[in-house]
This record gives C-alpha cells, sequence and structure tokens, in this order.
C-alpha cells in the first residue's frame, strides 16, 4: 500500500489538471456562447486522469496498465456517447 503523502500528492496533481481543464472549457463555452458541450468532455476527461493517475503512482506496471486500458475504454464510450447526444 503506498503511503498516504503519495496518494495525496497524485489527487493533488490531478485536482490541479481538473481545475485547468474546467478553466480551459469555462472560456471556451464563454467565447461561443454555449455550454452544453461540457457533458460530452467528462467522460474524455475521466480518461485524461486515469492517464496522469498511471504516470503518477507506483506498483505493478502490469495492473497500472490494465486499470488504465479499461478507464481509457469506458471513458471513450461515454465521451463519444456524449458527444452525439449532444450532436443530435
Amino acid at each position: 500500500m503506498p503511503p498516504l503523502s503519495d496518494v495525496l500528492v497524485i489527487l493533488a496533481v490531478n485536482f490541479a489538471l481538473c481545475v485547468a481543464g474546467f478553466l480551459v472549457l469555462w472560456r471556451v463555452a464563454v467565447a461561443i456562447r454555449d455550454v452544453s458541450f461540457i457533458d460530452s468532455v467528462w467522460g474524455l476527461g475521466m480518461g485524461g486522469l486515469a492517464l496522469a493517475t498511471y504516470l503518477q503512482a507506483h506498483g505493478a506496471p502490469a495492473r497500472k496498465l490494465l486499470l488504465l486500458v479499461i478507464c481509457g475504454v469506458w471513458s471513450v464510450r461515454l465521451g463519444l456517447h456524449l458527444l452525439t447526444r449532444w450532436r443530435a
């Protein structure tokens, strides 16, 4: 089990990535005067966080890769589903 400090660093980095990403999305939404596209970004954003966690975490490489692939497949499926619903 990783030390609590390692987990807190990973969570802090992921939080900073979320804040930065949503600030960028907010600026885009203000510029185009439409926030409806943001739902489709949530799923893809979770895939990005899975990748960030994969790059930061220590542990068995095969287990980390399996979790990254599972989260990646799920996030792409969800993001594309929401994107097609938004565009329709």
